[in-house]
Protein backbone atom coordinates (compact mmCIF):
# COMPACT_ATOMS: atom_id res chain seq x y z
CA UNK A 1 0.00 0.00 0.00
CA UNK A 2 1.03 3.56 -0.67
CA UNK A 3 0.55 6.62 1.44
CA UNK A 4 0.20 10.09 0.00
CA UNK A 5 1.15 13.36 1.62
CA UNK A 6 0.11 16.53 -0.14
CA UNK A 7 2.14 19.45 1.20
CA UNK A 8 0.14 22.46 2.38
CA UNK A 9 -3.25 20.78 1.91
CA UNK A 10 -4.67 19.92 5.33
CA UNK A 11 -7.06 16.99 5.41
CA UNK A 12 -5.87 15.52 2.11
CA UNK A 13 -3.34 13.10 3.54
CA UNK A 14 -3.49 9.62 2.11
CA UNK A 15 -5.55 10.71 -0.90
CA UNK A 16 -4.09 9.78 -4.27
CA UNK A 17 -5.79 12.52 -6.30
CA UNK A 18 -6.87 15.99 -5.24
CA UNK A 19 -9.81 17.88 -6.72
CA UNK A 20 -11.25 21.38 -6.57
CA UNK A 21 -7.99 23.21 -6.04
CA UNK A 22 -7.03 26.64 -7.27
CA UNK A 23 -3.97 28.00 -8.95
CA UNK A 24 -0.90 27.00 -6.98
CA UNK A 25 2.11 24.71 -6.83
CA UNK A 26 1.32 21.35 -5.25
CA UNK A 27 3.82 18.78 -3.99
CA UNK A 28 2.93 15.18 -3.22
CA UNK A 29 5.17 12.70 -1.47
CA UNK A 30 4.32 9.04 -1.99
CA UNK A 31 5.63 6.43 0.44
CA UNK A 32 5.52 2.70 -0.31
CA UNK A 33 5.28 -0.21 2.11
CA UNK A 34 9.08 -0.35 2.49
CA UNK A 35 9.30 3.31 3.48
CA UNK A 36 10.77 4.43 0.15
CA UNK A 37 9.55 7.86 -0.99
CA UNK A 38 9.17 9.80 -4.20
CA UNK A 39 8.03 13.37 -4.54
CA UNK A 40 6.58 15.28 -7.45
CA UNK A 41 5.61 18.89 -7.96
CA UNK A 42 2.54 19.94 -9.97
CA UNK A 43 1.78 23.49 -11.08
CA UNK A 44 -1.86 24.35 -11.69
CA UNK A 45 -2.36 27.58 -13.60
CA UNK A 46 -5.45 29.62 -14.21
CA UNK A 47 -6.13 32.09 -17.01
CA UNK A 48 -6.49 35.79 -16.35
CA UNK A 49 -10.02 36.88 -15.56
CA UNK A 50 -12.19 37.31 -18.65
CA UNK A 51 -12.98 41.01 -19.01
CA UNK A 52 -14.70 43.33 -21.45
CA UNK A 53 -13.06 46.73 -21.83
CA UNK A 54 -15.09 49.39 -23.63
CA UNK A 55 -12.29 50.93 -25.68
CA UNK A 56 -14.60 53.46 -27.34
CA UNK A 57 -18.26 54.09 -28.03
CA UNK A 58 -20.20 56.82 -29.75
CA UNK A 59 -23.81 57.84 -29.47
CA UNK A 60 -25.69 59.18 -32.50
CA UNK A 61 -24.37 62.47 -33.85
CA UNK A 62 -27.82 63.61 -35.02
CA UNK A 63 -31.38 62.60 -34.34
CA UNK A 64 -32.46 59.86 -36.76
CA UNK A 65 -28.97 58.99 -38.04
CA UNK A 66 -27.70 55.51 -37.22
CA UNK A 67 -23.98 56.16 -36.77
CA UNK A 68 -23.35 54.94 -33.22
CA UNK A 69 -20.67 52.35 -32.55
CA UNK A 70 -19.09 50.25 -29.80
CA UNK A 71 -15.42 49.25 -29.88
CA UNK A 72 -14.53 46.53 -27.36
CA UNK A 73 -11.32 44.94 -26.21
CA UNK A 74 -11.68 41.49 -24.70
CA UNK A 75 -8.91 40.38 -22.39
CA UNK A 76 -8.17 37.29 -20.33
CA UNK A 77 -9.99 34.01 -20.42
CA UNK A 78 -9.16 31.26 -22.89
CA UNK A 79 -9.57 31.67 -26.66
CA UNK A 80 -11.71 31.32 -28.68
CA UNK A 81 -14.43 33.69 -27.51
CA UNK A 82 -18.14 33.43 -28.33
CA UNK A 83 -19.74 36.89 -28.59
CA UNK A 84 -23.47 37.63 -28.52
CA UNK A 85 -25.13 41.06 -28.72
CA UNK A 86 -28.61 42.30 -27.89
CA UNK A 87 -30.27 45.66 -28.42
CA UNK A 88 -32.82 46.41 -25.71
CA UNK A 89 -32.85 42.68 -24.81
CA UNK A 90 -33.54 41.57 -28.40
CA UNK A 91 -30.78 39.43 -29.99
CA UNK A 92 -29.06 41.00 -32.98
CA UNK A 93 -27.22 38.93 -35.60
CA UNK A 94 -23.73 40.17 -34.78
CA UNK A 95 -21.02 38.01 -33.27
CA UNK A 96 -18.07 40.37 -33.73
CA UNK A 97 -16.19 42.22 -31.02
CA UNK A 98 -17.07 45.66 -32.42
CA UNK A 99 -20.40 46.85 -33.85
CA UNK A 100 -21.18 49.85 -36.05
CA UNK A 101 -24.07 51.82 -37.63
CA UNK A 102 -26.09 51.58 -34.45
CA UNK A 103 -29.37 53.26 -33.69
CA UNK A 104 -30.36 54.37 -30.20
CA UNK A 105 -30.74 51.79 -27.45
CA UNK A 106 -28.99 49.75 -24.79
CA UNK A 107 -26.53 47.32 -26.34
CA UNK A 108 -25.54 44.35 -24.20
CA UNK A 109 -22.71 42.00 -25.03
CA UNK A 110 -22.06 38.55 -23.56
CA UNK A 111 -18.64 36.98 -24.03
CA UNK A 112 -17.92 33.33 -23.23
CA UNK A 113 -14.48 31.84 -23.47
CA UNK A 114 -13.44 28.28 -24.31
CA UNK A 115 -13.84 27.31 -20.63
CA UNK A 116 -17.41 28.72 -20.54
CA UNK A 117 -16.37 31.66 -18.33
CA UNK A 118 -18.65 34.65 -18.78
CA UNK A 119 -18.24 38.44 -18.99
CA UNK A 120 -21.04 40.92 -19.71
CA UNK A 121 -21.35 44.64 -20.38
CA UNK A 122 -24.10 47.06 -21.38
CA UNK A 123 -23.41 50.20 -23.40
CA UNK A 124 -26.07 52.88 -23.91
CA UNK A 125 -26.15 54.49 -27.36
CA UNK A 126 -28.05 57.74 -27.02
CA UNK A 127 -29.91 59.82 -29.58
CA UNK A 128 -29.93 63.60 -29.24
CA UNK A 129 -33.19 65.50 -29.43
CA UNK A 130 -34.18 66.58 -32.92
CA UNK A 131 -32.92 70.02 -33.89
CA UNK A 132 -35.91 72.36 -34.13
CA UNK A 133 -35.89 75.99 -35.25
CA UNK A 134 -38.40 78.17 -33.46
CA UNK A 135 -39.17 81.50 -35.09
CA UNK A 136 -38.96 84.32 -32.55
CA UNK A 137 -39.80 87.16 -34.93
CA UNK A 138 -40.14 88.03 -38.60
CA UNK A 139 -40.44 91.66 -39.68
CA UNK A 140 -40.89 92.53 -43.34
CA UNK A 141 -39.19 95.48 -45.02
CA UNK A 142 -41.23 98.62 -44.26
CA UNK A 143 -40.77 100.39 -47.61
CA UNK A 144 -39.65 99.34 -51.05
CA UNK A 145 -35.88 99.64 -51.43
CA UNK A 146 -35.07 99.62 -47.73
CA UNK A 147 -33.16 96.89 -45.95
CA UNK A 148 -34.80 97.04 -42.55
CA UNK A 149 -36.41 93.63 -42.36
CA UNK A 150 -35.24 91.11 -39.80
CA UNK A 151 -35.77 87.57 -38.68
CA UNK A 152 -34.74 85.73 -35.53
CA UNK A 153 -34.76 82.09 -34.54
CA UNK A 154 -34.14 80.08 -31.42
CA UNK A 155 -33.07 76.47 -31.48
CA UNK A 156 -34.30 73.57 -29.42
CA UNK A 157 -32.64 70.18 -29.17
CA UNK A 158 -29.71 69.28 -31.35
CA UNK A 159 -26.11 69.06 -30.23
CA UNK A 160 -24.03 72.08 -29.26
CA UNK A 161 -22.37 74.00 -30.72
CA UNK A 162 -25.11 74.92 -33.19
CA UNK A 163 -24.10 76.90 -36.25
CA UNK A 164 -26.22 78.89 -38.68
CA UNK A 165 -25.81 79.39 -42.42
CA UNK A 166 -28.27 81.69 -44.16
CA UNK A 167 -28.88 81.80 -47.91
CA UNK A 168 -26.99 85.13 -48.06
CA UNK A 169 -23.87 83.46 -46.61
CA UNK A 170 -24.24 84.93 -43.12
CA UNK A 171 -23.57 82.64 -40.16
CA UNK A 172 -25.06 84.71 -37.31
CA UNK A 173 -28.18 83.51 -35.51
CA UNK A 174 -30.40 86.52 -36.26
CA UNK A 175 -30.59 88.42 -39.55
CA UNK A 176 -31.21 92.14 -39.77
CA UNK A 177 -31.22 94.53 -42.72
Amino acid sequence: PYTYDWAHIPGNDNIEDIDSVGENTYIVTVTDGSGCTASRQFVINEPDQLEIVIADSQSLSCNGIQNGFVDLTIIGGVLPYTINWTQDNVPIPNTTEDIFNLGPGNYSVTVRDAQNCLAEATIPILQPQALILVQRYLNNVTCNGLNNGNVGYDTEGGVNPISFLWSNGSSVEDQTN
